[in-house]
């Protein structure tokens, strides 16, 4: 055998030497190429694996400091001491960046951390971010591995193979954004007449001290308001002294069934005896008298003897007051008991186009009702004569003496000890307006007024708006009101409200969602309960505020909804047409769970009791807007409002529940008001990647 290879190898010739020689060198080669490629692969694979650990870090880091922002402005909107929540925001945002990126083996600094507004942009007709724009509702996060000394969390990536191609190390970076969304939000406010009741004794269960605080408080607002009728310039509709023997916050008490006799005894009317007048005098001839005018508000172009020019001076009895009125200018010049000259007051007397006159606060004079009312085409009817103010007091009068209206036999009487039956001052007179003379076209300075629980929802609103104001996110706000029937709030004109140089006219055009948070601030502060109509219809509300944001709701911004309510849904009489088949054949049950245990916490018979079918329609509405990605939050004020089906629609909303008790004085539930309207502000939504 061993002869054989030798022969074998005897017989091998040097060209087969050759060839294996050749083989061996290409293999080596290869055999580097194959390295080089695997190491490439290698070192490709650890950098691809890096990235994307380094790129679900950032992810985590800015979604964790964007909600941070979140987490922020939720504490500020439950702390009052936090001044600067979007300091604060920034400072948490940063640290739980960094905390999160270490957890994770990377290191973030302060230079890796951007911030930046997330805003509505009208021309590309969308959301933008503007990265370093404040407020901040924006985060930006970079996690970098670039440092030299590669032992450090974000040096450079040591690669296994690159050094035997030159390159020991590599640097690597990712980045990533997320932001806090933006709202558009509608608030839907009760205005039905029962938002006065905590005002009146036989409504609420307040005690004696606390129902007459509210109503003294009422009338003083009324009285330093300075508010005048809409024709008499600087006639004061509360003035100080009051109104005859109507002139103390208890009042004169005078028990007759007649209210003739009580209208005489209180003084209301003028004293026909009385001869006391106001003399003018010619302009060229001093000792000329013109005319005489007793007390009242007179146009000076309307009164005989071409006065407004031909006047010269006027002598002015004891006890009265002369005042000059530039009715355009809202301004005026008053002067006391004497004889003055009008022509040495410069441009006094041209510019004058009033001439106001009050007299003694005796009885001299009639005593016009404080409110003047609309007339059928809805304009401020003016300050009332003598004979509509003796009607206007009758019926105030009649009032107080029946002490009972609408099955409430004691209206007037907080307990058997307390009864205001008799009573004619200040406080029987702001009772009688909050309870029975409460819409705007009955009194149209009950806006003014701190009536109880809508006093305390306006703040708690005044809040919201201040508090949207402050966060400046880019939510957009709306406002729906709601009576017997709702009504889309875009407008107030000087007309609307008896405040003519209070005023700032609002007009949002065709729109009814806005970021300028103070023209619906102005909308909400000048009305009041039962402003339109009294009764109850929340779905009639739910139904407008969907309709504004799925016509107006900006895509990209979370819609949602507050209803807010203090009473028991009673409207509308006949549920509306037009609604699909078997809309109120639900599983009312299953709509109900709220707890999830498989049954329902409003209870069926609640829904087929008492205003079945207006609780139907709510639930209805409330469904529809659901089903449009809309979050519905409820609210219920007072004792009086149904919780039960508050806290059912807002756990079908996915929406936040709020409950603000009774049986609390005012300031007591101004001050829940405001601070469950602060947390409201505050939910933003959480935060999501860009």
């Amino acid at each position: 055998m061993g002869g054989d290879i030798m022969l074998k190898l005897k017989q091998m010739r040097p060209e087969d030497s050759k060839r294996k020689g050749a083989i061996l060198v290409l293999a080596a080669f290869f055999l580097v190429g194959i390295l080089t490629f695997v190491g490439m692969s290698v070192d490709l694979g650890l950098v691809n694996v890096t990235k994307t650990r380094m790129q679900t870090c950032a992810d985590a880091c800015a979604l964790a400091a964007a909600q941070e922002i979140v987490a922020a402005i939720q504490e500020a909107s439950k702390d009052p001491d936090i001044e600067d929540p979007h300091a604060y925001a920034e400072t948490q945002a940063i640290a739980m960046a960094q905390e999160v990126a270490s957890k994770n083996g990377f290191l973030v600094t302060t230079a890796d951390v951007d911030f930046g507004r997330r805003a509505w942009s009208v021309d590309e007709q969308g959301f933008e971010v503007d990265w370093n724009a404040s407020p901040y509702n924006a985060v930006k996060v970079n996690v970098r591995r670039d440092d030299d000394r590669t032992h450090r969390k974000d040096g450079k990536l040591n690669l296994l193979f690159g050094p035997a191609f030159g390159r020991k190390a590599v640097s690597l970076k990712t980045e990533a954004a997320a932001y806090v969304e933006a709202r558009d939000f509608v608030t839907v406010l009760d205005f039905s007449g029962s938002m006065n009741y905590d005002s009146v004794p036989f409504a609420t269960s307040l005690d004696k001290d606390d129902v007459e605080d509210n109503l003294d408080d009422i009338y003083d607002t009324l009285q330093a308001s300075g508010a005048y009728y809409s024709d008499a310039p600087g006639v004061e509709k509360f003035p100080a002294g009051g109104w005859g023997k109507i002139n103390s916050y208890a009042g004169t008490y005078k028990a007759s069934s007649s209210s003739n006799t009580i209208y005489e005894f209180l003084e209301l009317g003028s004293d026909e005896d009385s001869d006391e007048k106001v003399r003018f005098y010619d302009y060229n001839n001093y000792s000329k008298k013109i005319l005489e005018l007793g007390p009242g508000t007179y146009n000076l172009n309307d009164l005989p003897g071409n006065v407004d020019d031909d006047i010269n001076s006027f002598k002015v009895p004891d006890g009265f007051t002369v005042t000059l009125w530039d009715f355009e200018n809202q301004g005026g010049w008053q002067f006391g008991p004497r004889t003055s000259n009008v022509s040495s007051m410069g441009s006094r007397n041209n510019d004058a186009e009033w001439v106001v006159i009050t007299g003694p606060t005796s009885s001299s004079s009639y005593s016009p009702y404080p409110q003047e009312g609309r007339n059928n085409s809805g304009d401020f009817q003016g300050k009332p004569n003598e004979d509509e103010s003796e009607d206007m007091w009758r019926d105030y009068i009649s009032w107080v003496i029946s002490n009972s209206n609408d099955g409430n036999s004691s209206r007037l009487r907080i307990d058997s000890s307390h009864d205001y039956r008799y009573d004619f001052g200040y406080r029987t007179l702001m009772m009688y307006m909050v309870y029975d003379q409460r819409r705007n076209d009955e009194s149209e300075d009950l806006w003014r007024v701190p009536g109880y629980p809508y006093q305390a929802v306006k703040d708690g609103m005044s809040q919201f708006n201040s508090f949207l104001t402050n966060l400046s996110f880019g939510d957009s706000l709306g406002l729906v009101s709601y009576g017997s029937t709702a009504r889309k709030q875009n407008e107030l004109y000087s007309s609307d409200v008896s405040a003519p140089n209070l005023v700032t006219n609002v007009d949002l055009g065709s729109n009814y969602l806005t970021t300028d948070y103070q023209k619906i601030e102005t909308i909400q502060v000048h009305h009041q309960a039962a402003h339109y109509t009294e009764s109850t219809n929340i779905g009639d509300g739910v139904k407008n505020a969907r309709e504004i944001l799925t016509s107006e709701g900006r895509a990209g911004a979370r819609w949602q909804m507050l209803v807010m309510t203090d009473g028991v849904v009673n409207k509308p009489n006949n549920v509306p047409s037009g609604l699909p088949s078997g809309w109120d054949t639900f599983d009312w049950d299953a709509l109900t769970d709220w707890d999830g245990d498989g049954v329902a916490n409003y209870d069926a018979s609640d829904v087929s009791g008492s205003n079945s079918s207006q609780k139907k329609y709510l639930f209805y509405e409330t469904r529809v807007a659901v089903t449009n990605g809309i979050t519905v939050h409820t609210m219920a004020v007072g004792e009086g409002a149904d919780r039960n089906l508050m806290k059912a629609l807002a756990t079908m909303g996915g929406g936040i529940y709020i409950e603000v008790r009774g049986n609390t004085t005012s300031e007591d539930m101004a001050e829940t008001l405001r601070e469950k309207f602060n947390l409201l502000a505050g939910n933003v939504p959480p935060a999501k990647l860009l």
